[in-house]
């Protein structure tokens, strides 16, 4: 179809600068003949199956892309809850409030000394308090923020492994992606934190559509097993960093806090299911550490990324498991062999305390070195050095002083 392309602007501005650009289609005056770029078969095709000669950067972008779509969807689940406890605050309150863990979570917290400069060069406002007004701003620079911690500087790092493997993902996929890039781009021109929040529930059901669609549509091959490694590293260290925050670190703990945790990991429905209107530490902990039916749950996903990692290419025919395996062993023997009681006191025991910390901190450096170990094994883009010309010296000829004949390879 014959057409072109156009740059709408102001009159007389330059034509690259235009904010919006538009294709123009020319009409045909009558209906065309269906043409397909694929042609039909004149004979019998060799029927072939893709996954196993998977490139390795391939790979390391479905990976990452796994992890870079999850880290966003915990980003947008603790931010949008971070907004409605800010709606629900006392704006006039100056004292202890659940904002700052809220923001420590989101790794965009001040110290002590940031904090007093901050809070002194603020204006006075006469509906809210100078801390209220720190915490706003804060979570809602998170919605333009480029950087690292922002949701648009998450969302590029996400859409660009995306387009290095675009052939892997169908047009339903893709769909879903450009709906993402809709609200991230929204997200930097939204005004108010009711806007944020609706924008943030968008991101987080379009993210619920994109990895549905990779499970329903994506062949099960090496390619979707990468992705699914990366999705649930990522999600099982997220868990474990909230529960750590929630439970251990936290300046204002409690049942305010318990109940971010729990929305977060849209776990609310099963926990008031199975526990009623009762919150406890100890239920926590089961639900989202231990319950291996809970897919949001650190025990599933460690026995999920097991599967998965068991069934990559070039695992060892050797009697001994390689790094990758041992770390998982590691992390779930770690958790199977915790006893649940000595955790039963949280709130009254400091032995009960430590030993939580040193559960999740056991569990935490073996998910971590997964990671690397395997970006080592599985994403190296470098060749291993090959000899090409070996040296084969005569019989009887070991003076050292006669020639060495060369063969080539």
């Amino acid at each position: 179809m014959p057409g072109g392309l156009a740059w709408v602007g102001e009159p007389g501005s330059a034509m690259m600068k235009s904010a919006v650009v538009k294709d123009i289609w020319v009409l045909a005056p009558v209906p065309q003949p269906h043409i397909s770029m694929l042609r039909h078969a004149g004979g019998p095709i060799l029927v072939t199956r893709d996954g196993k000669d998977l490139p390795c950067r391939v790979a390391e972008s479905l990976f990452w892309l796994g992890r870079y779509g999850e880290r966003l969807d915990v980003r947008a689940r603790l931010l949008r809850e971070s907004l409605t406890k800010l709606l629900q605050e006392d704006p006039h309150s100056e004292g202890a409030t659940l904002l700052p863990d809220l923001m420590t979570a989101l790794d965009v917290a001040p110290d002590a000394v940031e904090l007093e400069e901050m809070l002194k060069e603020l204006p006075e406002h006469p509906r809210f308090s100078k801390a209220h007004t720190l915490a706003r701003d804060r979570l809602l620079n998170l919605l333009a923020d480029q950087g690292p911690q922002g949701m648009p500087g998450i969302f590029a790092s996400f859409v660009r492994n995306s387009r290095s493997v675009r052939d892997h993902l169908g047009d339903d996929l893709w769909r879903s992606v450009s709906n993402i890039r809709q609200r991230c781009n929204a997200m930097s021109r939204a005004r108010g934190v009711v806007a944020g929040q609706r924008l943030l529930e968008a991101v987080v059901l379009d993210l619920a559509a994109f990895f549905g669609l990779c499970n329903e549509t994506m062949p099960h091959h090496y390619g979707w097993r990468f992705l699914d490694i990366g999705r649930f590293i990522e999600r099982i260290l997220g868990t474990l960093e909230l529960l750590k925050l929630a439970l251990l670190t936290a300046r204002q703990p409690g049942i305010p806090l318990w109940e971010v945790v729990l929305a977060t990991t849209d776990n609310f429905t099963v926990y008031r299911r199975r526990f009623r209107s009762q919150l406890h530490p100890s239920a926590i902990l089961d639900l989202l550490l231990f319950d291996e039916t809970n897919p949001r749950s650190v025990g599933y996903m460690l026995r999920r990324i097991q599967r998965q990692v068991a069934r990559l290419p070039g695992q060892s025919q050797s009697s001994y498991r390689n790094l990758e395996n041992r770390l998982i062993i590691e992390a779930t023997s770690t958790l199977h062999l915790m006893d649940i009681e000595t955790l039963a006191d949280l709130e009254n025991s400091d032995s009960a305390r430590e030993a939580l910390t040193d559960l999740l901190d056991r569990i935490i450096a073996p998910m971590s070195a997964l990671s690397d170990a395997i970006s080592h094994s599985h994403f190296s883009h470098v060749e291993a050095p090959r000899q090409l010309v070996t040296m084969q010296v005569s019989p009887g000829l070991d003076d050292g002083k006669t020639p060495a004949r060369s063969e080539r390879r």
